[in-house]
């Protein structure tokens, strides 16, 4: 298991502006939350959750959630 905070640029595809899409670039921090399970010693398979939050723009929305099957490669 995992938890990875941080901080970042967001581009938002597709605000809507007035009635017309728009593109936005936000700013605001970062929370990864995941697990991983070994396959074999060196993959491993996983979901994660990552939550965007904007603190800056009142175009777009304040959050976004994704959720994601993640696999990792040690060498």
């Amino acid at each position: 298991a995992y938890l990875a905070p941080g901080f970042g640029l967001h581009l938002i595809k597709d605000v809507n502006d007035g009635g017309k899409k728009t593109d936005v670039t936000a700013f605001g921090p970062t929370m990864r939350i995941g697990v991983l399970v070994p396959v074999t010693p060196a993959m491993k398979i996983g979901l994660e959750r990552m939550e965007l939050w904007n603190w800056f723009d009142d175009k777009a929305s304040s959050s976004y959630a994704f959720s994601s099957a993640v696999m990792a490669f040690s060498f």
